[in-house]
């Protein structure tokens, strides 16, 4: 049986979890009511939070042992590994080596910047389209509700009050309707 392991790696405090002191948690899906009881044992969400990491890190020393730990302060700022720890963990210790060498070939380093601003560019350009079909969709409902209300014969100054709109706007929109 092949466990799946889902990982969240996240540079900033999620929401949901601002109570929760640990940098990693690990999560199963548990039925409402019977929280002890877990549905599977072949899938697990791990979440690590690297601003918990570096909070928990001034209070504590780094656990060597800890390899989410490891992979975590490498990922942070693979610059700050130090040999010590890359001695113990030699998956790790390819990762820097193979960084190293990116950062040395100028292609190389070319390439991986490209693909980061392809990475951030694509973020970007869906966080927008999310934001214009919701603003969208909010105006789509606001037209129809005052042609709804305009139906009821509920008056243009108390649609506008309702809205939020001026009667301009209001008389644009049932004015449209009209002429399709």
């Amino acid at each position: 049986m092949k466990v799946e392991y889902l990982k969240k790696i996240a540079d900033f405090e999620l929401e949901h979890l601002k109570d929760v002191e640990k940098y990693h948690t690990k999560w199963q899906i548990r039925e409402e009511e019977y929280s002890k009881k877990i549905l599977t044992d072949v899938l697990e969400i791990d979440i690590i939070e690297l601003e918990k990491l570096t909070n928990q890190l001034k209070k504590n020393k780094i656990d060597k042992k800890d390899k989410a730990m490891l992979w975590s302060l490498f990922i942070k700022n693979p610059e700050r590994m130090g040999k010590e720890e890359m001695s113990e963990n030699q998956d790790i210790k390819k990762a820097k080596e193979e960084l190293e060498k990116i950062q040395a070939d100028e292609r190389e380093q070319e390439l991986a910047d490209l693909r980061m601003k392809h990475i951030r560019d694509t973020q970007a350009v869906e966080e927008y389209g999310y934001l214009k079909g919701i603003e969208k969709g909010q105006e789509e409902e606001k037209k129809q509700i005052i042609l709804n209300m305009n139906k009821k014969h509920i008056s243009l100054k108390d649609i506008c009050d309702i809205v939020e709109l001026s009667q301009e706007e209001v008389a644009k929109i049932i004015e449209e309707n009209i002429k399709k």
